[in-house]
Formats: structure tokens, sequence, C-alpha cells
């Protein structure tokens, strides 16, 4: 219980937690700046992605992601496996231009998981109107059911989606990057 406790602790602080600042050892992973960035993403059924102008948080756009009732609609990036162990968080800003919160669901992969559901990393971010600073520290991501550490040097997938939803929702996604 103490370790549950523990960890919820540590994912909550690490949401919103400092990553306003951009450093030169930062790894920009998606920044939306030209139109070839959307061909890094995987286009499902019931999710519609377009670069916007409004709520860029670094450099002039950011990526318009539009939700639609299906069983899973999602924004997820195209990655090959990458080594995110020497880096200390994973940063991104999400605009919800709605009046009232969104629940959305992080998951994130490694090697070893993929694609088994119960051995990611689960998280929940509950989105307030208006901008979102998400920090996700990288010691904390476990298996939501397991706790087994992930693999932080073998990170193959990284993905925001919606459960069911019923109606259609808009998120604004930016910046998403890797700090030290």
């Amino acid at each position: 219980m103490n370790a549950l406790l523990r960890y919820l602790l540590v994912s909550i602080c690490c949401i919103g937690a400092g990553c306003t600042s951009t450093s030169q050892s930062d790894l920009l992973l998606f920044g939306f700046e030209r139109d070839a960035d959307l061909d890094r993403l995987w286009w499902y059924c019931k999710t519609m992605y377009t670069r916007a102008r409004e709520h860029a948080t670094q450099g002039e756009y950011s990526l318009k992601v539009d939700f639609y009732p299906s069983h899973y609609p999602r924004f997820e990036p195209l990655m090959r496996t990458q080594d995110w162990s020497r880096y200390r968080a994973l940063c991104f800003d999400i605009y919800n231009p709605s009046d009232s919160i969104i629940t959305v669901t992080l998951r994130i992969d490694d090697r070893r998981t993929s694609p088994a559901f119960y051995d990611c990393h689960i998280q929940y971010l509950k989105l307030r109107p208006g901008h979102n600073a998400i920090t996700i520290g990288i010691a904390s991501l476990k298996g939501c059911k397991t706790q087994r550490p992930l693999r932080t040097k073998e990170i193959r997938r990284f993905m925001v989606f919606m459960y069911r939803p019923d109606r259609q929702h808009t998120l604004y996604f930016d910046n998403i990057k890797l700090v030290l």
C-alpha cells in the first residue's frame, strides 16, 4: 500500500511540474512545424489531425486532434524504439478548448509490453479547460497491472486516447519533448 501511495503522489506531482523552459539538451520529439510532421503519425478512423496556428506553445503550429465517437480514437505518433533512460521527464502541452474537463488516457509501451495492455504504463489525465502542461516522470513508468518498471531504453509507443467518447472532442497538442 505504501508503494502504491508513493507512486500515485509521484504521478500527481509530475502533472504540470516544470517543463515550461527549454534547454538545448532537451529532445523535441514532435513540434508540428512542417506538413511532413503529419506523416509521422498513425492515422486511424475516427481521429482527424490538422496542423493549426492556434494554441502553439513551441514554434508557430500545434496539432489539432479531433476525436470522434468510436471505441478508442487516439493520437499516436509513429515511433521507432527510443532510449528515454537518460531523460528525467516526458513533457507536452495539451490545450482543451471546451468548457469542461476532458479525461484522456496516456499509454506508453516498451519493447517487452507492446502490444499487451496489462504491462504497459497507463495514466489518466484530466484536462481542464485551457492550457495543460503535462509532465510524466520517466522513472515512474511502470506496467499498469504488473507494476514492472518499463525498460526506458526501449520505449516504442506513446499514445493519448479516449475510451468510447459519446461525442466529438477537440484537443491541441504541442511541444512533445524529453527533458533532462
